[in-house]
């Protein structure tokens, strides 16, 4: 190994160490240079640590955790065709889906928080949420006036058959007709199943 001159610095080599030191070499950007404890100061050169590597195939087929726009306006247009409701349903995913609003948030949505004439959705935000002011767009618009005029008199904006508003864990109610399609429940279930089961 090629060393430096007697009398180097033990905490650094000069660079005229570096060119007086017999025989001539080169160095290069990855040597690594120790000093020992003696009168001279060797040079190791180490292997590199930063070999070119093939990178490692990924798979990078990512679960989406989100809906696109299209994927909504397809669930809008199937709420429109199945449900009495169809109107009121579509409109309410819509909203939903501009705004990121949380079931109990649109669940609790009332009219004094739209401003129709000026566009504009005050949004009360649930779990220390930060209240905002949003846009409204037009065809979002439009479906909250056909909404006003179906259900002038109520103060929210989304209500149920009864004129309250709707919960945000509600379940559609079996019909009468298919009673005999549901089972009935064990005896030891709990009473929340013994009640939706109708007994």
């Amino acid at each position: 190994m090629p060393r430096t001159r007697p009398g180097a610095s033990i905490l650094h080599c000069d660079r005229d160490a570096l060119h007086a030191a017999a025989p001539p070499f080169t160095v290069q950007k990855r040597c690594i240079i120790l000093t020992v404890w003696q009168p001279q100061a060797e040079f190791i050169r180490m292997k590199s640590t930063s070999k070119k590597r093939t990178p490692s195939i990924v798979n990078l087929t990512v679960k989406r955790r989100y809906l696109t726009e299209r994927e909504v306006e397809r669930l809008m247009d199937c709420a429109r065709k199945h449900g009495r409701y169809g109107h009121r349903d579509a409109t309410m995913i819509l909203v939903a889906y501009r705004h990121g609003l949380r079931a109990s948030e649109i669940c609790d949505l009332q009219w004094q928080q739209i401003e129709l004439s000026e566009g504009r959705l005050h949004v009360h935000r649930v779990k220390n949420g930060i209240p905002s002011v949003h846009p409204i767009r037009g065809d979002e618009m439009r479906a909250l006036r056909k909404l006003r005029r179906d259900y002038p008199r109520d103060a929210h904006v989304f209500v149920s058959e009864r004129g309250g508003p709707i919960s945000p864990s509600a379940r559609p109610a079996p019909r009468r007709g298919r009673q005999d399609a549901i089972p009935d429940p064990p005896s030891h279930a709990p009473p929340c199943l013994r009640v939706q089961a109708g007994q």
